[in-house]
């Protein structure tokens, strides 16, 4: 197999990765749950599988929460139960683009690869009484960050 056929597979997992944890982050919120930081793992056999290692209704500051996910997440990959993960939390930052001020921040590593992208949002309210609000997504910016799960 050539490197760029490698390449490109990989690229190609990262983008799922990548899609399968902002939807999954969507989805929760959609049907009103709270967001609690998760991850997704890749395992050898390819597969995409969410972890969350706390409860929706845990009093534990999310912050804790996220790192003890990224924790979990490392000694996963330490034992070669997963080759790829991210780790997924909601992001507060003014400093986002077009208005929005709220973000899926959502870490994609791979041994060799780390990149936080930013999922920005908002939730538009609806009109009348019993109207729905509208997701409202704006486009992901990614950057180049420390990894933390594969960091060994």
């Amino acid at each position: 197999m050539s490197t760029e056929v490698n390449e490109e597979e990989l690229s190609k997992r990262r983008a799922l990765l990548l899609q399968a944890s902002r939807d999954m982050a969507f989805e929760q919120m959609s049907v009103g749950a709270r967001m609690v930081p998760f991850a997704a793992g890749v395992n050898r056999e390819g597969e995409i599988k969410f972890f969350r290692f706390a409860e929706v209704d845990t009093q534990v500051p999310m912050a804790e929460v996220y790192s003890d996910t990224q924790n979990r997440m490392a000694g996963a990959a330490k034992e070669g139960s997963v080759i790829a993960s991210t780790t997924v939390a909601i992001v507060e930052d003014s400093g986002l683009e077009d208005g929005f001020q709220t973000a899926v921040g959502v870490h994609v590593e791979e041994p060799g690869f780390s990149r936080m992208v930013l999922a920005p949002y908002r939730i538009d309210p609806g009109a009348g009484e019993d109207a729905k609000g509208k997701l409202v997504t704006g486009e992901m910016i990614a950057y180049n960050v420390a990894p933390v799960v594969f960091a060994g």
